[in-house]
Formats: C-alpha cells, sequence, structure tokens
C-alpha cells in the first residue's frame, strides 16, 4: 500500500498517472500544492494542481482513503496562522464534494 503526495507528482514527474495506476494501492494522500517547481506545500489559490481532475481520480478509487493536508506557513501568501488553518479545512471539504459529487453510487 501507498501514500501518494499530490504536491510531489505536480513538481517531480506531473506526466505520471499515480492515482489512476496504482488506485488499489493507495490508502492515504498526502495533500498540499505548488507551482511545479518545487515542493511549496501552499494552499491551492497558489499552486497549480488541477484539483477537480485530482477529485475525479479519488472518484474511482475503489475504497475509502485518508487525507492528510501539508501546508508550510512560511510559504503563505499574507494569511494569518489562523486564516490558512480556516483555508485548508474549506478546500478540504471542497474537494469532498467535488468527489463525492462525482461517486457512481453518490
Amino acid at each position: 500500500k501507498i501514500c501518494y503526495d499530490i504536491g510531489h507528482n505536480n513538481f517531480i514527474d506531473p506526466k505520471f498517472d499515480y492515482l489512476t495506476k496504482y488506485r488499489d494501492k493507495i490508502i492515504c494522500l498526502h495533500l498540499h500544492d505548488n507551482d511545479g517547481t518545487d515542493d511549496h506545500h501552499t494552499l491551492n489559490k497558489y499552486g497549480s494542481i488541477n484539483w477537480k481532475n485530482i477529485a475525479t481520480k479519488l472518484s474511482k478509487l475503489p475504497h475509502d482513503i485518508n487525507l492528510d493536508y501539508e501546508l508550510l506557513l512560511c510559504k503563505r501568501g499574507p494569511e494569518s496562522k489562523k486564516e490558512v488553518l480556516t483555508e485548508t479545512y474549506r478546500q478540504a471539504c471542497e474537494l469532498e464534494k467535488m468527489v463525492l459529487s462525482q461517486k457512481p453510487n453518490k
């Protein structure tokens, strides 16, 4: 089983589709965004990951998985720590809604 790191995929090997190739082995997701140049661990609004595409692929996984957001506060914009946590929670809820809306057995 593996923990899939979306941010690493985006800046190390963005053309490789781990979510499809290893869909039956992924048990945990390590979520954060970046602009494709480094491991920024930033909020989605500062990155380039296509979260709708991620949600579509997550909706096709054969089992439930755990989500793990990791953000580096030094890489944030002008947001306070509290604002970063609030935004991270909002983004997690948004991702969950996108995934659930695409599940075949919704």
